[in-house]
């Protein structure tokens, strides 16, 4: 029995290692806008992270796999997926871009992470 509760322990383990390495897990929440709100819009920020970052992949028709089919070219497009956004570049997390591409500055992916908690507008 206790060779099973090991096993058991060994697989969760190892489970929860491939998760972590493919990007699943571990994200966190979008923290709240803060108090003042921001001033952080659009035009003063996100389209310009976004065009810096982003849209070189995270455009329709990028021939990307899997990135053009997750458009990240307009603000609407944005807001309908600020949680997404938040998990892969937002505050600390860092899994977007990927290696090789040019990346967001940590003070960059904090600004982001204001922005995208007040709303992104």
């Amino acid at each position: 029995m206790r060779v099973r509760s090991l096993m058991v322990a060994a697989s969760l383990t190892l489970l929860a290692s491939v998760a972590a390495a493919c990007g699943g897990g571990g994200e966190e929440d979008l923290p709240a806008c803060p108090d003042g709100g921001t001033d952080l819009t659009y035009d003063t920020f996100g389209k310009a992270f976004m065009d810096n970052y982003c849209t070189s992949c995270h455009t329709a028709g990028s021939g990307v796999s899997g990135a053009d089919s997750l458009p990240l070219d307009s603000l609407s497009a944005v807001q309908a997926e600020i949680e997404e956004v938040y998990e892969k570049a937002g505050g600390t997390n860092t899994s977007m871009p990927p290696g090789g591409n040019a990346a967001p500055s940590a003070s960059e992916r904090e600004q982001l992470a204001e922005w995208l908690s007040c709303g992104a507008k």
